[in-house]
């Protein structure tokens, strides 16, 4: 009896997509209740997704991959919340902490390669794990920078703009360049971390 196509690569998400469910919920409570201030959440962020990188050196088969992409997914809508809620409550930044942290986003990268080469020396021997993934999990914390900009741009821009529609519109298209260049850096470094890692057909 053959199984349905597919399932065999959802059985593989369902731990990445469980974490992130709850991680992401808990992260956006935590932030909307103002149980955490952008400092904490921040540094959460940064601190959390540092970590990451050991595991994901470490880890040893698709599972524990995802795994820890489900965690920098959680981690990305966590930095996302905090920068609105951050924007929304201080009239002076307007999102200026939000856009320094984006800032830091190359030298955090570039501290996480030594953090993920420890990970992959702890971990030793062989394991099956995917080239693919692992370009994924580099790709995430840019995709979560751009996305956190374009989106507090756009929503600033709704809630404190005298501006009609139509001149919030165009005024909106001119977000769209530093988001650009964003991913096109990122994808920079996920095409070194694709050079320095060596393809893997799995």
């Amino acid at each position: 009896m053959k199984s349905f196509p597919g399932v065999g690569v959802a059985f593989r998400l369902a731990p990445a997509v469980v974490v992130f469910a709850v991680a992401g919920a808990v992260a956006i409570v935590a932030v909307v209740e103002n149980v955490v201030d952008w400092n904490v959440a921040i540094s959460i962020v940064f601190i959390g997704g540092l970590s990451l990188a050991f595991a994901l050196g470490a880890a040893r088969n698709h599972r524990e991959q995802l795994v820890v992409i489900g965690l920098l997914l959680a981690l990305v809508v966590l930095f996302v919340a905090a920068g609105v809620q951050e924007a929304t409550t201080s009239f002076l930044g307007e999102g200026i902490a939000m856009m320094l942290a984006i800032g830091f986003l190359p030298l955090a990268m570039l501290l996480s390669i030594p953090l993920y080469r420890a990970g992959d020396t702890y971990r030793g021997a062989p394991a099956d794990r995917s080239h693919r993934l692992l370009l994924t999990a580099a790709s995430i914390p840019w995709m979560g920078g751009a996305f956190g900009y374009f989106f507090l741009q756009q929503y600033l821009r709704a809630t404190r703009s005298l501006y009609s529609p139509k001149d919030l519109f165009i005024r909106s298209l001119f977000d769209i360049w530093p988001t650009v260049l964003i991913l096109i850096i990122g994808a920079g470094f996920v095409y070194g971390v694709h050079r320095m890692t060596g393809a893997d057909p799995t």
